[in-house]
């Protein structure tokens, strides 16, 4: 989900039909419904009940992507009319996350102003590959990427890693399997058992590592093959496939709860968040940058 995303369904709001919402922002009114339809999609809820006159009514969960997404754009506009009132600074483009990006800014901005009073930095949300090319040819100093492709165009540094954390289905024949080790509340299952239940795993496209990291963590046994029966493209709707019983499936987490399951230590292979920057780079700001990242994530605050 990107900036312009959240503007054409505010546009929706307002309009209250995707066919004036559409003349409004020089779109078609297809690409608009497109649009609508792949927010929904990305969220896992409707946004809007829709009737036969073509009038766009916003549900419960419409209403609060209303109010949240006009605080973000408020937010948005608010940082980057402040940063290009800083252009006398030496300028840095950072790429972030579509979709955690506004809480790594927000984080970060108010260390630089005290830390790096020199510099000023502008934010592009992309997907993963595509923030590595532009990082690579030079589009971008640095850039947030999970699980970063090793290259020759730019420096990979680890901000954290992530744990792989197992949320059985409703009803699985596992539940029965699992092993309880002491006074730790989260139990540990087999990677061999896991194998034979059928998962709901993210699609296998460029954008989601996530689904490359799952291939791998059931790759480290050879010959294991999962069953990877379904293809979920957000979080949203994983629980879905839980609570009704349908797929078990794997997430990567900071800390595993205890009504999930952990791995054995050997077979935990963590889902790493990186910090690259581009050989063209001044080092020195992108090292201090990454530092003061580092330490935000181990105090909690990003």
């Amino acid at each position: 989900m990107t900036m312009n995303d959240i503007r054409n369904i505010l546009a929706i709001a307002e309009h209250g039909r995707i066919t004036k919402a559409a003349h409004a922002l020089y779109i078609s009114q297809p690409s608009l419904s497109q649009c609508l339809q792949k927010v929904e999609n990305e969220l896992g809820v409707r946004l809007f009940e829709r009737n036969r006159f073509g009038e766009c009514k916003p549900t419960e969960a419409g209403r609060i992507f209303i109010e949240e997404g006009t605080e973000i754009l408020v937010r948005w506009k608010g940082m980057m009319d402040h940063l290009h009132g800083q252009k006398e600074k030496k300028d840095f483009t950072i790429g972030i996350p579509i979709r955690t990006g506004m809480e790594v800014v927000k984080g970060l901005l108010d260390v630089l102003e005290q830390e790096i009073p020199d510099i000023t930095v502008s934010f592009v949300d992309k997907p993963n590959y595509v923030m590595e090319e532009m990082v690579s040819n030079g589009e971008l100093d640095m850039a947030l990427v999970r699980m970063a492709t090793p290259s020759s165009g730019y420096t990979i540094r680890k901000l954290y890693d992530l744990l792989p954390a197992v949320n059985l289905r409703k009803g699985s024949p596992l539940w029965e399997k699992l092993e309880y080790r002491g006074s730790n509340p989260v139990p540990y299952i087999d990677l061999r058992l896991l194998a034979q239940e059928p998962l709901a795993v993210p699609p296998k496209t460029k954008e989601h590592r996530a689904r490359v990291w799952v291939e791998q963590l059931f790759a480290q046994i050879p010959g294991l093959t999962p069953n990877f029966r379904y293809s979920v493209p957000n979080l949203a709707m994983y629980d879905r496939y839980i609570q009704n019983g349908t797929a078990s499936c794997v997430l990567s987490v900071s800390k595993i709860p205890p009504n999930m399951c952990q791995l054995e230590p050997e077979y935990a292979l963590p889902y790493s968040q990186n910090f690259i920057y581009g050989k063209r780079t001044d080092k020195e700001v992108a090292e201090k940058i990454y530092q003061i990242l580092y330490r935000l994530r181990n105090s909690d605050n990003l």
